[in-house]
């Protein structure tokens, strides 16, 4: 039975991850619970796959992962049922703390602490510290899952408020998602308290960060700058320099928000020194990208120009085709923020180079795409400065100048380029963009040519064919027009 159980619970990892990518801990539980029941264990065995299945809660909200995920939910409740029989507190302790995991993937916040709860004593009867804090954890999920479901339909605030104006409504709803935010600040302050004791300091670290990310949200700022040195600490001693750069980051989130621009770059410029001193170049050119955005958010483009031709050399020597066609994004929407259109599409078209030599074909369809998006957008404010200059004259043909359709038509094909790309990966985020900036190329053509008139382009939510078909005045045409007219009068 207990075998039976743990080899079912061990194949979620096959199919989950046929939808998605495990992590590394994921893979790690799984391999150790194939392990144990290789060598007969199958006891512990169980254990250890629920304890790793417990771990793939975080792609169950994935429309893919759903059908696993009901299924799993069976599985944990077999399990719990063959411990309660066998008088196994400990196994049932992990296959409860299993059960609360799925229950705050389907939304039932409630049930998932009550759950969670019950997890968490049984551990704490078998003096197992660590996995009575781990089982507290989704205590807090379950307050933040109650913050975000405030309001959504089938709350019972909607139903309760069905006589309240609308404005009253949202008032209401904005009071309980705080509350429901400060239980789950006071949640985290007492789970980061039990991995403390339990000596596990990377859970601690973890739990801070979670702590900060409520802060930020709630506008407690200087909580957060506080919490997030104390998790940078923990991850450091632990030699675990992601950890840092997650903990830098949400320090980082919270000097933006509180618009203190200096402290920002400084959180920015320590990941950088940070990666730089342990030799790690990618992470030195992650840095970088966050001293770029800083700079963005306070409009200093010069600076994040500069920032950016240094941290493109970085990436070069690391050979790290993503992060330099990253970096060039964001060099591209600096130059567009300052209408430098010119300089946003060479940055946009070496960024198509750097990916297509990589072989990224994601980031050379994006980078396709955003170029497409500024020769459009160029050709469309070009051409509509000229249809509302010729029409203010009177429709004086003579300073009408044909439409650039070479690079209207060059634009579209590299919009193509890009949707077969997407298509060949089966990418349906960039399709979407792609559908996006064809209905949006199908308004701006139409009401180019038609002004003054709205009709219906779009339908069943797909574009019409563009036809082009321009209407470009005549000189010679609208000269004898005129000799005409005055020959009637």
């Amino acid at each position: 039975m207990a075998s039976d159980l743990a080899w079912e619970a061990v194949a979620y990892k096959t199919e989950v991850g046929e939808a998605t990518a495990l992590d590394a801990t994921q893979k790690k539980l799984f391999e150790e619970a194939e392990r144990l029941l290789a060598e007969g264990k199958a006891d512990e065995g169980l254990r250890k796959a629920l304890d790793a299945l417990a771990t793939l809660s975080v792609h169950f909200t994935r429309e893919a992962c759903k059908p696993a995920r009901d299924r799993a939910q069976k599985t944990v409740n077999k399990a719990i049922a063959y411990f309660q029989s066998t008088s196994d507190q400990y196994g049932e302790a992990f296959a409860t703390k299993a059960s609360a995991r799925i229950q705050v993937t389907k939304n039932r916040p409630e049930g998932a602490k009550k759950t969670a709860t019950q997890a968490a004593a049984l551990f704490r009867t078998k003096g197992d510290k660590k996995n009575e804090a781990s089982s507290m954890v989704t205590v807090v999920d379950a307050h933040l899952s109650k913050a975000a479901l405030v309001g959504q339909p089938g709350h019972t605030r909607m139903i309760a408020n069905v006589t309240k104006t609308q404005k009253q409504v949202e008032e209401d709803n904005k009071v309980e998602a705080l509350r429901f935010q400060e239980d789950a600040m006071n949640a985290a302050r007492e789970v980061a308290e039990l991995f403390r004791q339990a000596n596990d300091k990377r859970g601690q670290a973890d739990m801070l960060c979670a702590l900060a990310d409520i802060n930020n949200n709630m506008s407690e700022f200087e909580r957060a700058k506080e919490v997030c040195m104390m998790a940078r600490d923990l991850y450091l001693d632990l030699d675990d320099r992601k950890g840092a750069q997650k903990a830098l980051e949400l320090e980082h989130d919270a000097h933006i928000k509180s618009l203190d621009g200096e402290e920002a770059l400084n959180a920015a410029q320590e990941m950088v020194k940070m990666y730089r001193q342990a030799g790690d170049k990618r992470g030195e050119a992650e840095g970088m990208f966050l001293v770029m955005k800083t700079h963005f958010q306070f409009g200093a483009c010069e600076e994040l120009m500069k920032v950016g031709k240094e941290a493109r050399g970085v990436c070069q020597k690391a050979s790290d085709v993503e992060m330099e066609g990253i970096i060039l994004d964001s060099m591209m929407k600096a130059q567009m923020f300052i209408e430098n259109d010119e300089e946003a599409l060479k940055l946009a078209d070496e960024a198509v180079e750097v990916f297509k030599k990589g072989g990224h074909k994601k980031g050379e369809a994006a980078a396709l795409h955003a170029a497409a998006g500024i020769m459009l957008d160029k050709f469309f404010k070009d051409s509509d400065k000229n249809v509302s200059a010729w029409r203010a004259s009177g429709f004086n043909a003579s300073i009408f100048k044909d439409y650039d359709m070479e690079s209207y038509d060059k634009a579209l094909g590299m919009v193509k380029e890009a949707e077969d790309i997407y298509t060949a990966l089966n990418d349906k985020e960039g399709l979407a963009l792609i559908l996006d900036t064809q209905q949006n190329v199908t308004i701006r053509a139409t009401m180019l040519q038609e002004p003054d008139e709205t009709k219906q382009i779009i339908k069943d939510n797909k574009p019409l064919e563009i036809i082009h078909t321009w209407y470009i005045p005549d000189p010679e045409d609208a000269a004898a027009a005129a000799l005409a007219d005055k020959g009637e009068e």
